[in-house]
């Protein structure tokens, strides 16, 4: 019931400039970050990009708001938000790359196409992941590639989309990321997979259903 009364003040705009005057406890602020990701405004935005800065413990909750932020805050509080998630842990390659796809979904939901610095940095991330020696990352990275159509590393991902020792799971998501950067030009690489009696059965069907869905 808390929650959800503190939820109905904070939908009004006149609730925000009271809110930034007070002198809040450590907990008092977390409540209202918390119930702010509920709060579809520029107000709420603005004060979780604040919150984030100085408290980053919880990586889920710092996901979510990154999320929020892309896709509500002011146009000019967004580089604000792009300088922080680049230098945030930067080493951290799995926070890295869900940070970067909460900013992705964020700026998708707002109508808006990535800043180039943004995009810069995903593909930094995924040329990261592809280098990893752990498979999820790789298919992350892969999907990185196709999502961004990072045509730098097209040569990678047809290594990874036909190679007959590359996991299903990644080499099905080599063939989608393919097609997204250029289906005509890797209809031929497409074929060749299809023709392959070795390769699995079912990255074959999803080969063929994503040609097909491609022309």
């Amino acid at each position: 019931a808390f929650r959800i009364a503190l939820r109905n003040q904070l939908f009004g705009q006149n609730t925000w400039p009271v809110v930034r005057l007070l002198d809040l406890s450590s907990a008092e602020a977390a409540a209202i970050a918390d119930v702010s990701l509920a709060v579809p405004s520029m107000d709420a935005a603005t004060f979780l990009l604040d919150y984030t800065q100085r408290h980053t413990d919880n990586r889920d909750f710092l996901i979510r708001a990154v999320q929020h932020i892309a896709r509500y805050a002011a146009p000019e509080k967004l580089p604000d938000l792009w300088s922080f998630v680049r230098v945030h842990h930067p080493d951290d390659l799995h926070l890295q790359a869900n940070l970067f796809r909460a900013v992705e979904r964020g700026t998708q939901a707002r109508g808006a196409k990535l800043d180039e610095s943004v995009r810069s940095w995903g593909a930094g991330i995924a040329g990261k992941l592809l280098a990893s020696n752990q498979a999820a990352d790789v298919q992350m990275g892969i999907e990185f590639v196709g999502a961004l159509h990072l045509n730098s590393e097209e040569p990678r991902v047809v290594k990874l989309a036909t190679g007959r020792k590359t996991p299903e799971k990644e080499r099905t998501a080599a063939v989608t990321a393919l097609l997204a950067l250029d289906a005509p030009r890797h209809a031929v690489v497409i074929g060749k997979i299809l023709a392959d009696a070795e390769s699995p059965i079912k990255l074959r069907e999803s080969a063929a259903s994503a040609l097909a869905k491609a022309n």
